[in-house]
């Protein structure tokens, strides 16, 4: 097995997040409109544990390319080791907004399950309560 060099590197971080990221947000919304039509018995939340974790594994990779072209091209001035730096250096920064935007999704189903039936149980009815 032949080892990777820095632009094969380089180019596999600046990618592998934002593409993980936008087949998590496709694959999601079409999960998500197969689970609302109701003819498919589709766990929701499974689902979308499922694209987050892979998706973030993803993003995750991506990231250790990243950090491995920017080591090694990081005393690196003169193209094409500079480039390769600098498009490292902005994989680097693009991918921890990417991780972070992957992780997202799991949020609102966490909190959305958790509050659920949370006003019928105060007020007695599943009408908002107004103070």
């Amino acid at each position: 097995m032949r080892r990777l060099n820095a632009e094969t590197l380089q180019w596999i971080g600046l990618m592998a997040a934002p593409l993980a990221w936008t087949v998590q947000l496709v694959a999601g919304f079409g999960v998500t409109l197969a689970a609302c039509e109701g003819s498919r018995d589709l766990s929701l939340v499974a689902w979308e544990t499922g694209l987050t974790v892979i998706a973030a594994a993803v993003a995750i990779a991506g990231q250790v390319a990243a950090v491995a072209a920017w080591r090694a091209t990081r005393r690196a001035e003169a193209p094409p080791a500079g480039r390769i730096h600098f498009f490292a250096d902005a994989a680097l920064l693009s991918n921890t907004l990417f991780i972070v935007m992957t992780a997202q999704p799991m949020r609102p189903s966490t909190y959305t399950r958790s509050r659920r039936g949370t006003r019928s149980r105060r007020t007695g009815s599943s009408a908002a309560h107004t103070p």
